[in-house]
């Protein structure tokens, strides 16, 4: 399920079978409501609005995309896991993949 509220944010379920909905919001914060509706987890997660934020295909984390120009890799629990996605270096773009084998991609 995929929902977009214009006044509350961006809200999408949580993998396959999943009980639970994350909603990000314009206050950098996302929060993840169980099937009762009852909050399990608010995390102040960017300095600005999240713009994106998705599942992963097994429902165990999340990704966000804040308008602060970061995104952020986060456990199911609201454990910040990662940073480093996306960064620039000198008149480059590195993009970081999450598979340990990959290589990173540079765009100029």
């Amino acid at each position: 399920m995929s929902v977009f509220d214009p006044v509350g944010g961006r809200s999408s379920g949580g993998g396959k079978g999943s009980d639970t909905l994350l909603i990000c919001s314009n206050d950098g914060r996302f929060i993840i409501l169980n099937k009762s509706a009852r909050v399990e987890r608010s995390i102040s997660a960017h300095g600005a609005a999240i713009s994106s934020g998705r599942w992963s295909p097994d429902g165990a984390g999340l990704l966000t995309a804040g308008e602060d120009g970061v995104i952020k890799i986060w456990s199911r629990s609201g454990m910040l896991r990662s940073t480093s996605i996306v960064f620039c270096q000198g008149g480059h773009i590195s993009i970081k993949p999450l598979a340990a084998n990959s290589k990173s991609i540079r765009v100029r």
